[in-house]
């Protein structure tokens, strides 16, 4: 071959080389999302954009995540699947790794071994929603009017110290809902309620927030009642003797009204009480005025007369007692007179309250007893918590007639949805009438009853009355559900490599691996035997 030849196949190579460096040197990768200074959490997307040159493959894309305070370091390793890809994208499960600053940077390699780093960008991995705890109020707000003042404290303890980005209060009425903004003030969030803008009912508030990583938490509901009426007034002759009347006093307003009269003693709570007056005169009418007044101030009041027995004649009245209930609230019965040897009972209509009916029998006569049946979102903080699976929480209470050792059998019915328990994995005979009594939880013996299709029912014996929940008892039989295929489950597009050891910095853009330095020695020798030639000619 001519020295000529040699000479140009040389530096047909040597340009070749230059061109490669130079065009790999312009090699690059960017990371596209997240971006810097993100709050990453849960779900996270990772992007990149390459540019590899000598359209060579790029065969695979590394994110690196590195604590700053730990140095550990995870990996996430994308394979290419597409000839030339300039894109690459995968979702990162943040909750793989611990809370934290991260360095996060990017290397794209092609398939002549060529790597290209990205930029370090910090990013704060937050997968915990910031703590919400109401100051005030605490608990049932009952107004007509004016302003309400709401108080409410946020803490995001995250180390990338995440700020609150939407505090709200929601009020639900029914599903109709108002929306009021809290407010920061020194770490302490504030909203004045003009009360008088919210509809006369019963509301729902719940304290909404959200952090800049899409965290999301919710304080514990509490109400909010709205009352314009005063309350409505009507009285009953219950019972009467010659020298005692027993009249039923009945409002409008709620559980906690209180009624007064001129004459008389007034008993018990709600919209259902009982007036006794004493001391009369066979034959006689007498003139009563009752008052009601609810929370708010506002009163209702009545005026009847009514008449006592003739001298003489025994006592005359309702046996089967004056009864009143919110559906799904609370069901109360009012006796005027029960007599030794009888059986009473409340019969909780449409059963909302899970409780069908409550029943007793007496070991004496008694007047103007009852019985209340009140379904309870919580418990107080003094009932000791109830760790099974609960259906419904109740308060069943009697009225102060209805002294202990005067009533025996005490029978409560209820029953449970047939939905809630195969939703619960809960046999029939796995269901309980929970009493509370001494600080603690007591499963009554509980008979099963029919089952109707929808419901099945039950009833247990109380030895008394007070707090009572329906639900599951502690190891009862599991259900065995209905064999299912179990679904197929799609490999993880990534997994998290974690590592003890520090994590290296980052290579400069454009490192290379050891197969350029091999295209340099070539180089080199190839210039040296150029020159061999030339000096040879």
């Amino acid at each position: 071959m001519k020295r000529e030849t040699i000479l140009s196949l040389f530096i047909f190579v040597i340009i070749s080389l230059l061109a490669y460096f130079v065009l790999a040197g312009q090699d690059t990768v960017n990371i596209l999302s997240p971006v810097a200074g993100g709050n990453l959490s849960g779900s996270t997307n990772l992007t990149t954009n390459t540019t590899l040159s000598l359209s060579t493959n790029t065969i695979h894309v590394n994110f690196t995540f590195t604590n700053s305070v730990s140095g550990a370091k995870y990996l996430v390793n994308i394979t290419n699947t597409t000839v030339n890809q300039s894109y690459f994208h995968t979702t990162f499960d943040t909750t793989l790794i611990s809370e934290g600053i991260y360095n996060l940077y990017a290397n794209a390699t092609n398939s002549t071994g060529y790597v290209a780093n990205s930029t370090v960008l910090t990013v704060n991995v937050d997968n915990t929603a910031p703590n919400v705890t109401l100051l005030n109020p605490t608990s049932t707000v009952t107004k007509s009017s004016g302003l309400q003042a709401f108080n409410v404290s946020l803490k995001d303890y995250n180390p990338g110290n995440t700020s609150i980005k939407t505090a709200l209060l929601e009020f639900n009425n029914n599903g109709t809902h108002f929306n009021k903004t809290l407010t920061n003030v020194s770490g302490n969030w504030n909203a004045n309620v003009n009360i008088s803008t919210l509809t006369e009912a019963t509301h729902t508030v719940t304290v909404y927030v959200q952090d800049y990583a899409g965290n999301i938490n919710q304080s514990g509901s509490f109400t909010v009642i709205v009352d314009r009426t005063a309350p409505t007034v009507s009285l009953a002759k219950s019972s009467s003797t010659s020298s005692k009347l027993v009249i039923t006093i009945t409002t409008s307003s709620d559980v906690t009204s209180s009624c007064s009269s001129t004459t008389g003693t007034v008993e018990g709570t709600g919209i259902t009480q009982t007036l006794t007056s004493t001391g009369l005169s066979g034959g006689k009418s007498y003139s009563f005025t009752v008052t009601c007044t609810d929370p708010r101030g506002l009163s209702g009041s009545t005026t009847e007369s009514f008449t006592t027995d003739a001298a003489g004649s025994g006592p005359s009245g309702s046996g089967g007692g004056v009864s009143s209930s919110v559906p799904g609230q609370f069901s109360k019965k009012v006796w005027s007179s029960i007599f030794k040897g009888e059986t009473a009972s409340v019969e909780v209509k449409k059963g909302d309250l899970g409780v069908t009916d409550v029943s007793f029998s007496v070991t004496k006569d008694v007047y103007g007893a009852w019985i209340s049946v009140d379904k309870k979102d919580n418990f107080p903080s003094s009932v000791s918590k109830f760790a099974g699976k609960q259906y419904q929480k109740l308060e069943i209470s009697k009225g102060p007639a209805l002294k202990e050792g005067t009533f025996e059998n005490a029978m409560v019915k209820f029953k449970v949805l047939k939905t809630w328990l195969a939703d619960n994995e809960l046999e029939k005979g796995s269901v309980a009438l929970f009493h509370y009594a001494d600080n603690k939880w007591t499963a009554l013996s509980t008979s099963i009853g029919e089952d109707d299709g929808t419901y099945v029912h039950y009833s247990a014996e109380t030895p008394g009355f007070s707090y009572f929940l329906i639900g599951g008892k502690e190891g009862a039989q599991v259900a065995q559900p209905e064999t299912q295929q179990a679904p197929a489950t799609e490999p993880a597009a990534t997994t998290p490599a974690p590592t003890t050891e520090p994590a290296p910095a980052p290579a400069p853009q454009g490192t290379g691996s050891s197969l350029p330095w091999v295209l340099v020695a070539l180089v080199v020798i190839g210039v040296a035997v150029a020159l061999y030639l030339m000096n040879r000619r």
